[in-house]
Protein backbone atom coordinates (compact mmCIF):
# COMPACT_ATOMS: atom_id res chain seq x y z
CA UNK A 1 0.00 0.00 0.00
CA UNK A 2 1.71 3.29 -0.87
CA UNK A 3 2.16 5.95 1.65
CA UNK A 4 0.10 8.84 2.28
CA UNK A 5 3.01 11.39 1.49
CA UNK A 6 4.20 9.42 -1.39
CA UNK A 7 0.89 8.95 -3.26
CA UNK A 8 0.38 12.93 -2.65
CA UNK A 9 3.84 13.12 -4.71
CA UNK A 10 2.51 11.48 -7.58
CA UNK A 11 0.43 14.08 -8.85
CA UNK A 12 0.84 17.49 -10.25
CA UNK A 13 0.61 20.46 -7.79
CA UNK A 14 -2.67 22.37 -7.85
CA UNK A 15 -2.20 26.32 -8.28
CA UNK A 16 -3.72 28.40 -5.89
CA UNK A 17 -4.83 31.41 -7.34
CA UNK A 18 -5.19 34.16 -5.07
CA UNK A 19 -8.45 35.21 -3.79
CA UNK A 20 -9.90 38.86 -5.28
CA UNK A 21 -10.15 41.49 -2.54
CA UNK A 22 -13.34 42.17 -0.93
CA UNK A 23 -15.78 44.81 -2.29
CA UNK A 24 -15.19 47.91 0.21
CA UNK A 25 -18.41 48.63 2.09
CA UNK A 26 -18.67 51.91 0.40
CA UNK A 27 -19.02 50.04 -2.98
CA UNK A 28 -21.75 47.80 -1.43
CA UNK A 29 -23.90 50.84 -0.52
CA UNK A 30 -23.45 52.31 -3.52
CA UNK A 31 -24.95 49.52 -5.18
CA UNK A 32 -27.45 48.63 -3.01
CA UNK A 33 -28.87 51.97 -3.20
CA UNK A 34 -28.68 51.98 -7.19
CA UNK A 35 -31.06 49.14 -6.97
CA UNK A 36 -33.46 50.68 -4.66
CA UNK A 37 -33.55 53.66 -6.65
CA UNK A 38 -34.36 51.50 -9.76
CA UNK A 39 -37.11 49.70 -7.82
CA UNK A 40 -38.90 52.99 -6.82
CA UNK A 41 -38.63 54.19 -10.10
CA UNK A 42 -40.41 51.25 -11.61
CA UNK A 43 -42.79 51.01 -8.55
CA UNK A 44 -43.46 55.03 -9.23
CA UNK A 45 -44.14 53.81 -12.77
CA UNK A 46 -46.76 51.38 -11.82
CA UNK A 47 -48.86 53.61 -9.19
CA UNK A 48 -49.09 56.38 -11.85
CA UNK A 49 -50.76 53.55 -13.99
CA UNK A 50 -53.33 53.04 -11.28
CA UNK A 51 -54.52 56.33 -11.15
CA UNK A 52 -55.90 57.33 -7.87
CA UNK A 53 -56.68 53.53 -6.68
CA UNK A 54 -54.06 52.85 -3.93
CA UNK A 55 -53.89 49.48 -1.93
CA UNK A 56 -54.26 49.87 2.10
CA UNK A 57 -50.71 49.28 4.39
CA UNK A 58 -49.42 45.67 4.29
CA UNK A 59 -48.42 45.10 7.93
CA UNK A 60 -46.13 42.65 9.66
CA UNK A 61 -48.70 40.77 11.76
CA UNK A 62 -46.73 41.82 14.92
CA UNK A 63 -48.11 45.56 13.87
CA UNK A 64 -52.05 44.75 14.19
CA UNK A 65 -53.67 46.89 16.51
CA UNK A 66 -56.01 45.50 19.32
CA UNK A 67 -59.03 47.64 17.11
CA UNK A 68 -57.62 46.06 13.83
CA UNK A 69 -58.08 42.03 15.51
CA UNK A 70 -60.97 42.57 16.67
CA UNK A 71 -63.75 40.55 15.24
CA UNK A 72 -67.18 42.34 14.48
CA UNK A 73 -70.23 41.09 16.74
CA UNK A 74 -72.57 38.41 14.91
CA UNK A 75 -75.64 39.43 14.26
CA UNK A 76 -76.97 35.65 14.37
CA UNK A 77 -74.94 33.47 16.04
CA UNK A 78 -72.44 31.05 14.39
CA UNK A 79 -73.77 31.89 11.13
CA UNK A 80 -73.48 35.84 10.49
CA UNK A 81 -71.73 38.77 11.58
CA UNK A 82 -71.61 42.98 11.35
CA UNK A 83 -69.87 44.63 8.31
CA UNK A 84 -70.48 40.90 5.89
CA UNK A 85 -72.69 40.35 3.11
CA UNK A 86 -75.65 37.42 3.45
CA UNK A 87 -77.57 35.97 0.49
CA UNK A 88 -80.56 34.00 0.80
CA UNK A 89 -81.29 32.07 -2.60
CA UNK A 90 -84.58 30.09 -3.36
CA UNK A 91 -87.41 29.25 -6.24
CA UNK A 92 -89.77 31.91 -7.36
CA UNK A 93 -92.53 32.00 -4.84
CA UNK A 94 -91.11 29.97 -2.16
CA UNK A 95 -91.68 32.38 0.54
CA UNK A 96 -88.22 34.25 0.37
CA UNK A 97 -90.07 38.05 1.50
CA UNK A 98 -91.38 36.22 4.33
CA UNK A 99 -88.51 34.66 5.22
CA UNK A 100 -86.93 38.09 5.63
CA UNK A 101 -89.50 39.75 7.35
CA UNK A 102 -88.95 37.29 9.53
CA UNK A 103 -85.12 37.66 9.69
CA UNK A 104 -85.81 41.43 9.79
CA UNK A 105 -88.27 41.18 12.83
CA UNK A 106 -86.41 38.86 14.89
CA UNK A 107 -83.14 41.30 14.49
CA UNK A 108 -84.91 44.17 15.52
CA UNK A 109 -86.35 42.41 18.62
CA UNK A 110 -83.26 40.41 19.52
CA UNK A 111 -85.72 37.04 19.24
CA UNK A 112 -84.45 33.42 17.66
CA UNK A 113 -84.26 32.71 13.97
CA UNK A 114 -84.82 29.54 12.95
CA UNK A 115 -83.27 28.26 16.18
CA UNK A 116 -80.18 31.00 16.16
CA UNK A 117 -79.75 33.38 18.10
CA UNK A 118 -80.23 36.98 17.03
CA UNK A 119 -78.24 40.19 18.21
CA UNK A 120 -80.91 43.02 18.66
CA UNK A 121 -80.00 45.78 16.32
CA UNK A 122 -82.15 48.27 14.45
CA UNK A 123 -82.71 47.01 10.99
CA UNK A 124 -83.54 49.16 7.31
CA UNK A 125 -85.47 46.73 4.91
CA UNK A 126 -85.47 48.07 1.14
CA UNK A 127 -88.44 46.60 -0.35
CA UNK A 128 -88.11 46.88 -3.78
CA UNK A 129 -90.70 44.54 -4.99
CA UNK A 130 -93.99 44.74 -3.55
CA UNK A 131 -96.52 47.37 -3.18
CA UNK A 132 -95.87 49.33 0.15
CA UNK A 133 -99.50 48.93 1.53
CA UNK A 134 -99.11 45.05 0.78
CA UNK A 135 -95.57 44.93 2.56
CA UNK A 136 -96.63 46.75 5.43
CA UNK A 137 -99.43 44.13 5.81
CA UNK A 138 -97.33 41.63 5.60
CA UNK A 139 -95.31 42.86 8.37
CA UNK A 140 -98.15 43.32 10.57
CA UNK A 141 -99.07 39.37 9.70
CA UNK A 142 -95.94 37.83 10.47
CA UNK A 143 -95.49 39.56 13.56
CA UNK A 144 -99.12 38.63 14.82
CA UNK A 145 -98.45 35.17 13.71
CA UNK A 146 -95.21 35.18 15.66
CA UNK A 147 -96.23 36.90 18.41
CA UNK A 148 -94.27 39.54 18.34
CA UNK A 149 -95.63 42.55 19.90
CA UNK A 150 -95.58 45.42 17.35
CA UNK A 151 -93.66 47.72 20.52
CA UNK A 152 -90.84 44.79 20.66
CA UNK A 153 -89.13 45.70 17.24
CA UNK A 154 -90.76 48.85 16.25
CA UNK A 155 -88.19 51.38 17.22
CA UNK A 156 -85.49 49.24 15.65
CA UNK A 157 -87.44 48.36 12.10
CA UNK A 158 -87.49 51.05 9.41
CA UNK A 159 -89.11 49.84 5.52
CA UNK A 160 -87.90 52.07 2.59
CA UNK A 161 -90.72 51.10 -0.40
CA UNK A 162 -89.51 51.16 -3.36
CA UNK A 163 -91.68 49.85 -5.39
CA UNK A 164 -91.15 51.62 -9.11
CA UNK A 165 -88.25 53.46 -8.48
CA UNK A 166 -86.26 52.79 -11.33
CA UNK A 167 -82.69 52.60 -10.41
CA UNK A 168 -79.28 49.86 -9.91
CA UNK A 169 -77.06 49.88 -7.11
CA UNK A 170 -74.17 51.91 -8.55
CA UNK A 171 -76.51 54.63 -8.72
CA UNK A 172 -78.63 54.05 -5.82
CA UNK A 173 -75.30 53.14 -3.74
CA UNK A 174 -74.45 56.83 -2.58
CA UNK A 175 -77.78 57.39 -1.64
CA UNK A 176 -78.16 54.45 0.00
CA UNK A 177 -74.84 55.00 2.55
CA UNK A 178 -76.13 58.72 2.98
CA UNK A 179 -79.54 56.98 4.66
CA UNK A 180 -77.88 54.66 6.84
CA UNK A 181 -75.14 57.16 8.50
CA UNK A 182 -77.85 59.57 8.41
CA UNK A 183 -80.18 57.62 11.08
CA UNK A 184 -77.22 56.95 13.43
CA UNK A 185 -76.33 61.19 13.08
CA UNK A 186 -79.74 61.64 14.22
CA UNK A 187 -80.41 58.99 16.81
CA UNK A 188 -77.21 57.91 17.77
CA UNK A 189 -78.09 54.36 16.92
CA UNK A 190 -76.55 52.40 13.78
CA UNK A 191 -77.80 50.53 11.75
CA UNK A 192 -76.85 46.43 12.13
CA UNK A 193 -78.49 44.90 9.02
CA UNK A 194 -79.65 46.01 5.65
CA UNK A 195 -82.03 44.24 3.70
CA UNK A 196 -82.52 44.98 -0.15
CA UNK A 197 -85.09 42.25 -1.49
CA UNK A 198 -84.82 41.59 -4.41
CA UNK A 199 -81.66 42.12 -5.74
CA UNK A 200 -82.34 42.13 -9.68
CA UNK A 201 -84.75 44.52 -9.30
CA UNK A 202 -81.23 47.01 -8.83
CA UNK A 203 -78.60 44.90 -10.82
CA UNK A 204 -76.80 46.14 -13.09
CA UNK A 205 -75.60 44.25 -16.48
CA UNK A 206 -76.24 40.50 -16.82
CA UNK A 207 -76.57 38.18 -13.94
CA UNK A 208 -74.12 35.64 -16.05
CA UNK A 209 -71.59 37.50 -16.27
CA UNK A 210 -68.63 37.22 -13.64
CA UNK A 211 -67.42 40.85 -14.19
CA UNK A 212 -71.54 42.26 -13.96
CA UNK A 213 -71.92 40.18 -10.51
CA UNK A 214 -68.47 41.00 -9.53
CA UNK A 215 -69.19 44.69 -9.89
CA UNK A 216 -72.36 44.30 -8.49
CA UNK A 217 -70.95 42.94 -5.06
CA UNK A 218 -68.27 45.18 -5.12
CA UNK A 219 -70.93 48.00 -4.33
CA UNK A 220 -72.15 45.85 -1.71
CA UNK A 221 -68.63 45.74 -0.28
CA UNK A 222 -68.49 49.88 -0.51
CA UNK A 223 -71.94 49.54 1.52
CA UNK A 224 -70.30 47.35 4.43
CA UNK A 225 -67.31 49.39 4.79
CA UNK A 226 -68.85 52.97 4.73
CA UNK A 227 -71.60 51.94 7.38
CA UNK A 228 -70.32 49.19 9.57
CA UNK A 229 -73.86 47.21 8.85
CA UNK A 230 -74.22 43.91 7.18
CA UNK A 231 -76.33 43.55 3.81
CA UNK A 232 -78.24 40.98 3.47
CA UNK A 233 -80.48 40.53 -0.13
CA UNK A 234 -82.22 37.95 -1.56
CA UNK A 235 -81.90 36.19 -5.13
CA UNK A 236 -83.84 33.51 -7.05
CA UNK A 237 -82.69 30.35 -8.51
CA UNK A 238 -81.82 29.58 -11.90
CA UNK A 239 -84.67 28.35 -14.31
CA UNK A 240 -85.19 24.28 -14.78
CA UNK A 241 -84.93 21.55 -12.22
CA UNK A 242 -82.95 22.24 -8.68
CA UNK A 243 -83.50 19.34 -7.06
CA UNK A 244 -80.03 17.68 -7.46
CA UNK A 245 -77.93 20.34 -7.96
CA UNK A 246 -75.25 21.22 -4.85
CA UNK A 247 -76.91 24.21 -3.06
CA UNK A 248 -74.00 26.58 -3.85
CA UNK A 249 -75.11 25.86 -7.76
CA UNK A 250 -78.75 26.82 -7.85
CA UNK A 251 -78.51 30.92 -7.76
CA UNK A 252 -79.52 32.15 -10.96
CA UNK A 253 -76.62 33.54 -12.64
CA UNK A 254 -72.92 34.16 -12.35
CA UNK A 255 -71.50 31.62 -9.64
CA UNK A 256 -69.69 34.72 -8.03
CA UNK A 257 -73.30 34.87 -6.31
CA UNK A 258 -72.17 31.92 -4.48
CA UNK A 259 -68.69 32.40 -3.76
CA UNK A 260 -68.64 36.44 -3.09
CA UNK A 261 -71.27 36.35 0.15
CA UNK A 262 -69.77 35.24 3.39
CA UNK A 263 -72.59 33.62 4.18
CA UNK A 264 -74.72 31.74 1.54
CA UNK A 265 -78.66 30.15 2.64
CA UNK A 266 -80.03 28.26 -0.21
CA UNK A 267 -83.80 27.13 0.49
CA UNK A 268 -85.52 24.56 -1.79
CA UNK A 269 -88.79 22.64 -1.80
CA UNK A 270 -88.82 19.23 -0.66
CA UNK A 271 -90.61 16.04 -2.02
CA UNK A 272 -92.96 14.47 0.31
CA UNK A 273 -92.53 10.54 -0.73
CA UNK A 274 -94.97 7.96 0.88
CA UNK A 275 -92.36 7.23 3.53
CA UNK A 276 -91.72 10.63 4.22
CA UNK A 277 -95.66 11.11 4.43
CA UNK A 278 -96.07 7.99 6.73
CA UNK A 279 -93.67 9.77 9.19
CA UNK A 280 -95.59 13.02 9.09
CA UNK A 281 -98.99 11.31 9.73
CA UNK A 282 -97.80 9.26 12.16
CA UNK A 283 -96.34 12.67 14.00
CA UNK A 284 -99.38 14.40 14.12
CA UNK A 285 -101.29 11.31 15.68
CA UNK A 286 -99.18 10.33 18.44
CA UNK A 287 -99.43 14.45 19.38
CA UNK A 288 -102.86 14.17 18.81
CA UNK A 289 -102.99 11.24 21.07
CA UNK A 290 -100.67 12.52 23.62
CA UNK A 291 -102.80 15.50 24.14
CA UNK A 292 -105.55 13.31 24.72
CA UNK A 293 -103.95 11.36 27.34
CA UNK A 294 -102.74 14.25 28.95
CA UNK A 295 -105.50 15.80 29.81
CA UNK A 296 -107.12 12.43 31.19
CA UNK A 297 -104.64 10.41 32.85
CA UNK A 298 -101.31 11.77 34.51
CA UNK A 299 -98.64 9.26 34.68
CA UNK A 300 -99.12 7.47 31.28
CA UNK A 301 -96.23 8.31 29.53
CA UNK A 302 -94.24 5.76 32.54
CA UNK A 303 -96.21 3.12 30.88
CA UNK A 304 -95.15 2.91 27.54
CA UNK A 305 -91.82 2.23 26.46
CA UNK A 306 -89.50 5.06 24.08
CA UNK A 307 -90.76 3.86 20.91
CA UNK A 308 -94.73 3.90 22.07
CA UNK A 309 -94.27 7.31 22.62
CA UNK A 310 -93.68 7.88 19.34
CA UNK A 311 -96.18 5.22 17.56
CA UNK A 312 -99.70 6.38 17.18
CA UNK A 313 -101.18 3.36 16.97
CA UNK A 314 -99.79 2.42 20.38
CA UNK A 315 -100.90 5.34 21.97
CA UNK A 316 -104.36 4.93 20.47
CA UNK A 317 -104.76 1.55 21.87
CA UNK A 318 -103.57 2.78 25.48
CA UNK A 319 -106.03 5.42 25.17
CA UNK A 320 -108.68 2.82 24.21
CA UNK A 321 -107.95 0.92 27.09
CA UNK A 322 -108.17 3.62 30.19
CA UNK A 323 -110.90 5.34 28.30
CA UNK A 324 -112.59 1.78 28.09
CA UNK A 325 -114.23 2.14 24.43
CA UNK A 326 -114.20 0.24 21.92
CA UNK A 327 -112.33 -0.38 18.66
CA UNK A 328 -115.36 1.44 16.43
CA UNK A 329 -114.70 4.95 18.54
CA UNK A 330 -111.24 4.30 18.37
CA UNK A 331 -111.40 3.74 14.08
CA UNK A 332 -113.78 6.78 14.24
CA UNK A 333 -111.47 9.03 16.21
CA UNK A 334 -108.55 7.82 14.11
CA UNK A 335 -110.44 8.93 10.64
CA UNK A 336 -110.85 12.12 12.35
CA UNK A 337 -107.07 12.33 13.26
CA UNK A 338 -106.43 11.73 9.41
CA UNK A 339 -109.25 13.98 8.19
CA UNK A 340 -107.79 17.04 9.83
CA UNK A 341 -103.69 16.01 9.10
CA UNK A 342 -104.41 16.29 5.37
CA UNK A 343 -106.51 19.44 5.79
CA UNK A 344 -102.76 20.34 7.57
CA UNK A 345 -100.88 19.85 4.69
CA UNK A 346 -102.67 21.78 2.45
CA UNK A 347 -101.06 24.87 1.26
CA UNK A 348 -97.79 24.01 4.07
CA UNK A 349 -94.81 23.87 1.66
CA UNK A 350 -91.94 21.42 3.47
CA UNK A 351 -88.77 23.66 2.69
CA UNK A 352 -85.07 22.82 3.95
CA UNK A 353 -82.47 25.47 3.89
CA UNK A 354 -78.66 24.69 3.37
CA UNK A 355 -75.70 26.51 4.64
CA UNK A 356 -72.29 27.52 3.18
CA UNK A 357 -70.68 29.71 5.23
CA UNK A 358 -66.69 30.99 5.18
CA UNK A 359 -66.20 32.22 8.53
CA UNK A 360 -67.86 29.52 10.66
CA UNK A 361 -68.35 25.99 10.24
CA UNK A 362 -71.36 25.27 8.27
CA UNK A 363 -74.30 23.68 9.82
CA UNK A 364 -76.60 20.43 9.41
CA UNK A 365 -79.27 21.72 7.06
CA UNK A 366 -83.06 23.05 8.63
CA UNK A 367 -86.12 21.23 7.74
CA UNK A 368 -88.99 23.77 8.25
CA UNK A 369 -92.92 24.16 6.72
CA UNK A 370 -93.97 26.83 4.68
CA UNK A 371 -97.28 27.81 5.79
CA UNK A 372 -98.29 31.27 4.70
CA UNK A 373 -97.18 33.72 6.42
CA UNK A 374 -94.74 32.59 8.24
CA UNK A 375 -92.10 29.45 8.11
CA UNK A 376 -91.93 26.91 11.30
CA UNK A 377 -89.43 24.32 11.89
CA UNK A 378 -89.42 20.77 11.72
CA UNK A 379 -88.77 20.48 15.24
CA UNK A 380 -90.25 16.72 15.09
CA UNK A 381 -87.45 15.38 12.04
CA UNK A 382 -90.51 14.21 10.32
CA UNK A 383 -88.27 15.57 6.75
CA UNK A 384 -85.49 14.46 8.01
CA UNK A 385 -85.22 11.47 5.12
CA UNK A 386 -86.91 13.70 2.39
CA UNK A 387 -85.23 14.68 -1.02
CA UNK A 388 -85.34 18.31 -2.63
CA UNK A 389 -87.70 18.44 -5.25
CA UNK A 390 -86.74 17.38 -8.59
CA UNK A 391 -88.23 15.97 -11.80
CA UNK A 392 -85.11 13.89 -12.21
CA UNK A 393 -84.48 10.10 -11.56
CA UNK A 394 -81.85 7.87 -11.95
CA UNK A 395 -77.89 8.69 -11.68
CA UNK A 396 -78.24 12.24 -10.11
CA UNK A 397 -81.04 10.86 -7.45
CA UNK A 398 -78.40 8.19 -6.42
CA UNK A 399 -76.10 11.11 -5.78
CA UNK A 400 -78.70 12.54 -2.78
CA UNK A 401 -79.32 8.66 -1.69
CA UNK A 402 -75.28 8.43 -0.97
CA UNK A 403 -75.49 11.41 0.66
CA UNK A 404 -78.26 9.69 3.04
CA UNK A 405 -76.01 6.63 2.92
CA UNK A 406 -72.88 8.60 5.16
CA UNK A 407 -75.61 9.41 7.75
CA UNK A 408 -76.45 6.01 8.17
CA UNK A 409 -72.95 5.38 8.24
CA UNK A 410 -72.22 7.71 10.82
CA UNK A 411 -74.81 6.37 13.07
CA UNK A 412 -73.71 2.83 12.78
CA UNK A 413 -69.93 3.94 13.70
CA UNK A 414 -71.35 5.74 16.62
CA UNK A 415 -73.19 2.96 17.71
CA UNK A 416 -70.56 0.77 17.60
CA UNK A 417 -68.32 2.85 19.20
CA UNK A 418 -70.42 2.67 22.46
CA UNK A 419 -71.49 -0.80 22.25
CA UNK A 420 -67.62 -1.48 22.44
CA UNK A 421 -67.34 0.77 25.38
CA UNK A 422 -70.55 -0.06 27.33
CA UNK A 423 -72.07 -2.97 25.93
CA UNK A 424 -75.07 -1.37 24.89
CA UNK A 425 -75.93 2.00 23.18
CA UNK A 426 -79.09 4.23 23.95
CA UNK A 427 -81.12 7.12 21.66
CA UNK A 428 -80.06 9.64 24.56
CA UNK A 429 -75.88 8.34 23.63
CA UNK A 430 -76.41 8.87 19.78
CA UNK A 431 -79.20 12.01 20.15
CA UNK A 432 -75.48 13.55 21.96
CA UNK A 433 -73.35 11.82 19.76
CA UNK A 434 -75.35 12.85 16.44
CA UNK A 435 -76.09 16.08 17.45
CA UNK A 436 -79.90 15.53 16.52
CA UNK A 437 -83.39 15.50 17.28
CA UNK A 438 -85.20 12.19 18.66
CA UNK A 439 -87.04 11.78 15.50
CA UNK A 440 -84.21 11.98 13.70
CA UNK A 441 -81.95 9.64 15.58
CA UNK A 442 -84.79 7.16 15.89
CA UNK A 443 -84.58 7.76 11.73
CA UNK A 444 -81.06 6.99 11.72
CA UNK A 445 -81.20 3.72 13.94
CA UNK A 446 -83.78 2.85 12.09
CA UNK A 447 -82.05 2.45 8.80
CA UNK A 448 -78.72 0.95 10.23
CA UNK A 449 -81.15 -1.60 11.54
CA UNK A 450 -82.74 -2.02 8.22
CA UNK A 451 -79.73 -2.52 6.31
CA UNK A 452 -77.77 -5.16 8.90
CA UNK A 453 -78.67 -7.55 11.41
CA UNK A 454 -75.87 -6.77 13.34
CA UNK A 455 -77.67 -5.35 16.35
CA UNK A 456 -80.52 -6.08 18.25
CA UNK A 457 -82.92 -4.05 20.38
CA UNK A 458 -84.49 -4.06 23.42
CA UNK A 459 -87.23 -1.72 24.39
CA UNK A 460 -87.32 -0.25 27.37
CA UNK A 461 -90.50 0.42 29.88
CA UNK A 462 -91.31 2.55 32.82
CA UNK A 463 -88.40 4.48 33.38
CA UNK A 464 -86.24 1.89 31.89
CA UNK A 465 -84.79 3.27 28.42
CA UNK A 466 -84.87 1.04 25.52
CA UNK A 467 -80.79 -0.27 24.89
CA UNK A 468 -79.45 -1.59 21.56
CA UNK A 469 -76.88 -4.23 21.37
CA UNK A 470 -74.76 -6.53 19.07
CA UNK A 471 -77.31 -9.68 18.05
CA UNK A 472 -76.60 -12.42 20.47
CA UNK A 473 -75.41 -10.25 23.41
CA UNK A 474 -78.60 -8.52 24.76
CA UNK A 475 -79.51 -9.56 28.30
CA UNK A 476 -81.85 -13.29 28.40
CA UNK A 477 -84.20 -11.14 30.03
CA UNK A 478 -85.23 -8.96 27.23
CA UNK A 479 -88.36 -7.72 26.84
CA UNK A 480 -90.84 -9.74 25.02
CA UNK A 481 -92.15 -7.25 22.85
CA UNK A 482 -88.37 -7.27 20.67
Amino acid sequence: MMEWDAWIGQDDPVEVKPLAPPPHVEELETESAQRSNELRNRAEIFRRESGSFRLPSAKYRSDFTPEEEKLDPELIKGLFRMNQKMILAGASKSGKSFMLIELALCLASGTPWIGYECKECKVLYVNLEIAGASFIKRVDDVSRIMELGQGTWNENLKILNMRGVHTNIEEMRGALIAEIISEEAETGVPYGAVILDPIYKISNGEENSAKDVGAFCANIDVICKETGAAVIFSHHHSKGDQGYKSAQDRASGSGVFARDPDTMIDMIELDIDKDTYGVMKNSYASEYWATLLDKSYSGWRDEVSEDDLNQSGALAQLYKTKAKVTDRVIAYMSQNVEADFQESMKGATPLRLEFTLREFASPDPVNMFFRYPIHILDDKGVLEAADPKSHIQGEKKEKVRAVRKSKTASCYEAMVHYIMKNGFVTYADLKAELDLMDRQVRTRVDDVMAETDEFEKVKGGGKNVTRIYFRGEAPEEKNDEN
